[in-house]
């Protein structure tokens, strides 16, 4: 892994983090675990695609186009995984789970299109 993947990997976790001590002071400590539950989700799906996208450099033609169609279908099953651990097996509270994921998401939304620019 970069140096930018790197660093946008260290943005998610302290979305998370912060996430979850918002949901901490706000709600509860369960919350606040949910909430780091569902960042651990958004970062276990960036280090997917990255390892993806590494993997399809060395690709050729369709195969690259493949192959990132198979990291996505990947990174989908993978998420719902999570999810269905963490809300029907480890019975954590849904919305700061799917709240700290959505706020990853975003985070690395940004920091893509920060690192475009530059």
């Amino acid at each position: 892994m970069n140096q930018a993947h790197t660093k946008l990997l260290l943005a998610q976790a302290g979305l998370a983090a912060a996430t979850a001590l918002i949901f901490l002071f706000w709600k509860g400590s369960a919350e606040a675990l949910a909430a780091l539950f569902g960042g651990g989700i958004v970062l276990i799906n960036s280090i997917l695609l990255a390892w993806r996208v590494r993997r399809a450099a060395g690709l050729e033609g369709n195969s690259v186009v493949l192959a990132m169609y198979l990291g996505a279908v990947e990174r989908f099953v993978v998420v719902g995984a999570c999810f269905a651990l963490g809300i029907g097996v480890l019975s954590l509270p849904p919305v700061p789970m799917i709240a700290a994921f959505a706020v990853g998401l975003i985070g690395f939304a940004y920091g893509a299109h920060t690192q475009q620019q530059s």
